[in-house]
């Protein structure tokens, strides 16, 4: 492993471990200041839009995709023309996104959701601070874009840290306001954006001198861009249904604290959305220029490297969690419910078979052929939203979603490695099945049967039980789920961790 994915690594890892330690500490305090109604409430107008500003991450992917790849070509003089499409596109997408919200989008939100008649003028003041939210969002892509396929991981690091501790300060000052304390908070969330929008562009201008916007003389820029996302669109839809369309239909179906469950729930499962992309941003620009450079064999090292890494660090946190979801919800939230704990439990796994995912997709975005991918394997995520209703339908308890969600996003990934052999005959699936996958599911049931067990007859607190299962994971994993060289890569990543703690101590 280079010197510079190992730095990247240390950065996005402090990142993650600040970012999400801050923003348990920020859901439980703005779990207190609104109240467990107005909570659900926020996370399902709010979803609405989050539901359209997920695409923005089509093109952002797009984006730093065609980036990496003139980066690895050393096409560096056609940077000008991608960022000027990019954000050209970007200005139409968001002017787009704009009238639905403010029509199709506002309808649903009067119409159809189900709000208590005293907080509807609430609930259309959160729906439009979102809008102005999602139109920063997406404009911010090209820049953002630029600044991870050039791997400048330090820099996104410590603009994460800087948004995450705004969001906490203005939540803490909301908690001692008397005003409508939901409105308040979907005008402080506004702040973040404009932030990230102003320092992303003033960096691309700074420090990237390829990065600039410039008259678009190559269209046929414009038709790549598009063609590329248009089924990255198709995949992004499939995975907005997975998400926002189960939170619609919870909350159809079931009362305002359900969906307070569930956004608990989805906050879990960014915190380890946020534990996998902080390895997988480092690693996704090396693997797409290893491919445009054809250096197969650096490739497929770096794929089984982060397949491994990716997984058993985050099965660190999830048996854990599994295990003790309870007892470590009442000590974040302070209080619990049922549904919490066990919609919490159940997105942990759907959270860890998810995590086997992005290798595999950064893979099949870097060939560009992408329709071969994303067809058949998001096809079958997109059941997961009908088959959700249509239980809901019978009568079947809101815990139903998640099993669908499980479910389809297992067979999914089957079909995933599947296509992705298709695209790439290089990919070494023996090696994948028999030298990752067996053992990890091998590990996994393993330690989650030993651990449950030393719960269940030892009696050992809390603390010292996450301590010991978290040692256990950790030991077990790099016991029998790395060969050698993979052990030593560890053992290097360590060391250079600890030796840039020592310095900054």
């Amino acid at each position: 492993m280079s010197k510079k994915i190992a730095k990247n690594t240390i950065y996005l890892y402090f990142r993650m471990m600040v970012v999400m330690i801050v923003n348990l500490i920020t859901v439980r305090i703005v779990l207190r200041a609104l109240g467990t109604d107005d909570y659900g409430l926020y996370q399902v107008v709010a979803g609405i839009v989050i539901s359209i500003q997920s695409f923005s991450s089509v093109m952002a992917t797009s984006t730093q995709r065609f980036y990496s790849f003139s980066i690895g070509r050393k096409k560096h003089n056609k940077l000008s023309q991608l960022f000027s499409s990019s954000l050209n596109i970007y200005i139409w997408i968001s002017i787009i996104c704009f009238i639905l919200a403010e029509t199709v989008g506002l309808w649903f939100v009067n119409t159809q959701l189900v709000i208590p008649l005293e907080r509807i003028g609430a609930a259309n003041w959160i729906y439009q601070f979102s809008i102005v939210s999602l139109i920063c969002t997406l404009l911010v892509s090209p820049f953002s874009s630029a600044v991870i396929a050039y791997e400048d991981m330090g820099f996104f690091a410590v603009l994460s840290l800087c948004e995450t501790f705004i969001k906490l300060l203005a939540v803490i000052a909301i908690s001692y306001s008397s005003s409508d304390r939901l409105i308040l908070y979907g005008l402080a969330l506004l702040i973040v954006p404009f932030i990230s929008l102003t320092a992303y562009a003033l960096k691309t201008f700074r420090c990237y001198p390829y990065i600039r916007y410039c008259k678009v003389t190559d269209r046929g820029i414009y038709k790549q861009m598009l063609s590329f996302s248009g089924w990255h669109l198709f995949s992004t839809g499939a995975s907005v249904g997975i998400n926002q369309i189960n939170t619609i239909l919870i909350n159809l179906f079931f009362p305002l604290v359900v969906n307070a469950a569930r956004g608990i729930s989805l906050q879990v499962m960014g915190a380890f959305s946020s534990f996998c992309s902080s390895f997988i941003m480092a690693v996704r620009p090396p693997l797409i220029k290893a491919y445009a450079e054809k250096d197969y064999s650096y490739l497929n090292r770096l794929f089984n490297y982060s397949n491994k890494f990716i997984y058993y660090l985050t099965l660190v946190i999830a048996l854990p969690l599994l295990l003790e979801m309870g007892p470590i919800l009442e000590l974040w939230l302070g209080e619990t419910s049922v549904e919490m704990v066990l919609f919490s439990q159940l997105i942990v796994i759907y959270s860890m078979v998810l995590c086997l995912n992005n290798p595999l997709s950064i893979i099949a975005q870097a060939t560009g052929k992408i329709k071969q991918y994303f067809l058949p394997v998001e096809s079958v995520t997109l059941v997961c939203p009908i088959a959700t209703y249509v239980l809901f339908k019978m009568g079947c308890p809101s815990q139903t979603t998640y099993y669908a969600m499980i479910v389809t996003i297992s067979l999914a990934h089957v079909i995933r490695v599947v296509s992705v052999k298709k695209i790439y005959p290089q990919l070494e699936l023996s090696k994948y099945i028999k030298g990752f996958l067996i053992p990890a599911i091998i590990i996994t049931a393993g330690l989650y049967v030993l651990l449950f067990i030393l719960k269940q007859f030892s009696g050992v607190p809390l603390i010292p039980f996450i301590i010991l299962a978290v040692c256990a994971t950790l030991i077990i994993s790099y016991l029998f789920g790395l060969d050698k060289t993979e052990k030593m890569m560890a053992m290097d990543l360590m060391r250079k961790a600890l030796k840039k703690s020592g310095k900054s101590n």
